[in-house]
């Protein structure tokens, strides 16, 4: 089974593992499981640092290495599959997450109330 990371959990993962639930630190420290981070992610990281709404130490892709998580790119098969999504919330990082994880077929780790709403996608909550 294939699992991609919120890019909180990825945060948290990275900088503040004691707010992920037992099952979620679990699922990052099997080493047999398929762990992704998406290139939206990155995208997130990188627009909220640059207009000073989050400040980190490392590079995404230093975090992605010490958690030795897989990277996933968007492709235009993702951002077709949004037509599919319904519009529960607007933002558009989550949005394109949703779509990804259900294009591949993923589940998507999450602790975002208005992401776990969703139908048709595999999700794992951090609750």
């Amino acid at each position: 089974m294939a699992f991609l990371l919120d890019t909180h959990i990825f945060l948290w993962a990275a900088y503040r593992p004691e707010r992920l639930n037992g099952d979620v630190r679990s699922l990052l420290e099997d080493t047999s499981q398929r762990l992704f981070v998406s290139a939206i992610t990155v995208a997130e990281l990188m627009i909220k640092q640059s207009i000073g709404k989050l400040r980190m130490d490392d590079t995404p892709y230093d975090l992605r290495e010490q958690l030795q998580l897989l990277p996933l790119d968007l492709t235009w098969r993702h951002s077709a599959r949004l037509a599919s999504i319904p519009v529960l919330h607007r933002d558009p990082f989550d949005r394109l997450l949703i779509s990804q994880a259900a294009e591949d077929d993923m589940t998507l780790v999450t602790d975002d109330d208005a992401i776990l709403e969703y139908p048709d996608v595999r999700l794992m909550s951090n609750h």
